[in-house]
């Protein structure tokens, strides 16, 4: 089973799998957790990384990269998926694990924070300019470029039925009045 963009073993609906967090720049400390799965190791690949269990301190101004391995992983769709918190004072962010692939790198431009698969050896600068390539628009921006929806807009083509609930009853109860007086 693929996870992560790398090759994972499954026992018992949880899988190990890994990912890559690659800041832009900039120093600071937090620290990576799972809900729904256990953070197994963090290595630095890149930059002044001081690593202690769960926590990094990136030392040097140039950036870092980080390489998490999560065990008892769960990407399938539900309640029970692991999602990934990454704990800064610079900015916080969780994403399910599940969704880091190649394709849709996950890219938080404010925070200058990419989350890549392990073994994708992208750099921050290279998935923002093809992100930035593909001149697509964030939720909000196409929310924003909608018409707006007034009563008219949307009752336009609907059918409404006639008459009220109330006319309805007093027909059904008209009815079964009408049928214990015929027997």
């Amino acid at each position: 089973m693929i996870v992560g963009g790398k090759l994972s073993s499954q026992t018992e609906n949880k899988t190990t799998g890994s990912f890559t967090i690659e800041w832009e720049g900039g120093t600071g400390t937090g620290s990576i957790s799972a809900t729904n799965g256990k953070i197994a190791r963090i290595e630095a690949v890149k930059g002044n990384v001081r690593i202690d269990g769960n926590a990094y301190r990136i030392r040097n101004a140039s950036g870092a990269r980080l390489e998490c391995f999560v065990d008892s992983a769960d990407t399938k769709i539900g309640p029970e998926a692991t999602l990934i918190h990454v704990e800064a004072p610079q900015g916080s962010f969780s994403f399910f694990l599940r969704d880091v692939n190649r394709n849709t790198p996950i890219y938080i431009p404010n925070y200058k924070v990419t989350v890549l698969p392990a073994g994708d050896g992208r750099c921050y600068a290279e998935v923002e300019r093809e992100i930035l390539s593909r001149k697509s628009r964030t939720k909000i921006e196409r929310i924003e470029t909608e018409p707006e929806v007034s009563f008219e807009t949307a009752a336009a083509g609907r059918t409404f039925r006639s008459g009220s609930a109330w006319e309805e009853t007093s027909a059904c109860s008209k009815y079964r009045k009408s049928c214990r007086t015929a027997h």
